[in-house]
């Protein structure tokens, strides 16, 4: 079967595509020279970058850079480290804004109880009305905890 002439042109590009070790040619007789040379060229563009961070780095205040680093420093405290807890926080946080609609549901079932017990509840249904006075003040301060957690 011939070969189409986008082929031979896709061949020769692969071909003609810089290696990755540019030092690494044949002309070397050892490989250890070809490691060595491509050690040296990584060594050399890793002190250039360091060099041209700390330049940028000295041209900051240091009250600046102290205040950054703060900042960085309480973000990776809250980081999760490990995908199962960041999956487990995901979770208890989903859990917690479930608890805590649950909570303001609750809260507007007893508002709600409480306006249908109407005002003569206070004489004819003490006990009913006490205990749903108690209820709402239990789902209140449930909810005011679950809002200051979510």
């Amino acid at each position: 079967m011939p070969r189409s002439v986008s082929s031979r042109s896709t061949s020769r590009a692969r071909l003609a595509s810089p290696s990755p070790f540019p030092s690494c040619s044949p002309r070397f007789a050892d490989p250890s020279s070809c490691v060595r040379s491509t050690a040296r060229s990584a060594w050399t563009q890793g002190r250039e970058t360091i060099e041209r961070v700390h330049q940028t780095l000295t041209a900051r205040p240091r009250e600046e850079l102290t205040a950054r680093a703060e900042r960085l420093d309480a973000l990776l405290e809250t980081f999760p480290h490990r995908r199962s807890e960041a999956l487990w926080r995901a979770d208890e946080l989903t859990r917690l804004r479930d608890q805590q609609r649950d909570a303001h549901e609750r809260i507007g079932e007893q508002l709600a109880r409480l306006d249908q017990l109407g005002p003569l509840a206070r004489i004819f249904g003490r006990s009913e009305r006490e205990f749903t006075e108690r209820m709402l003040r239990n789902w209140t301060q449930h909810a005011a905890i679950l809002d200051e957690r979510v």
